[in-house]
């Protein structure tokens, strides 16, 4: 199944709260994978900049362009990560 977002909530630091389309909600802290990467994911680790997350067509996006994957982000939620 193609998993989008249908609702997201800054809860503070790096916590969100996501709604999907199969009436999933789970909530977040992505500070980890933050760190892990590189690029525009650096200029969330501001509190403040990580806060403007925004719903963007099927997934999440902040300000500078960065987005996430909603399958990946479904996963993460519901500890289904599959590794290749």
């Amino acid at each position: 199944m193609y998993h989008t977002i249908t609702k997201v909530e800054h809860l503070g630091g790096h916590r969100l709260s996501l709604t999907f389309n199969d009436g999933t909600i789970k909530e977040l802290d992505m500070k980890s994978r933050i760190e892990a990467r590189g690029g525009l994911a650096q200029e969330l680790l501001d509190e403040n900049f990580f806060g403007k997350v925004r719903l963007s067509g099927e997934s999440i996006e902040w300000p500078n362009g960065y987005d996430m994957c909603p399958n990946l982000l479904y996963e993460i939620a519901t500890d289904t990560v599959k590794i290749a």
